[in-house]
């Protein structure tokens, strides 16, 4: 079976990363919210981090599938604009 080498950058891991704590944070946040709208204890936040981190995980899932479709489109949009006419490549006779 052949191997299959994947190098994935410093800089992605930190990027993804970055993508997944806002994600939970967004979540938390959310939680606050509704803590302080339904009158909740505030021990809620601590209790209820796992389903916090399960709905930011998911969250995160669903925002990199659309910012994979996005990213997508982008690209195939690009390879489908036709070429523009450069200034320079235009020839002049006399």
């Amino acid at each position: 079976m052949k191997d299959i080498d994947i190098h994935i950058s410093a800089r992605r891991v930190r990027r993804e990363t970055v993508w997944l704590a806002v994600c939970v944070l967004l979540v938390e946040i959310l939680n606050a919210w509704a803590i302080a709208a339904y009158g909740t204890p505030w021990t809620e936040l601590v209790t209820s981090l796992g389903y916090v981190v399960a709905a930011g995980i998911v969250l995160y899932v669903a925002l990199a599938v659309l910012r994979f479709v996005v990213a997508l489109a982008i690209r195939g949009r690009r390879e489908a604009a036709p070429e523009q006419a450069n200034d320079n490549d235009k020839v002049i006779t006399i």
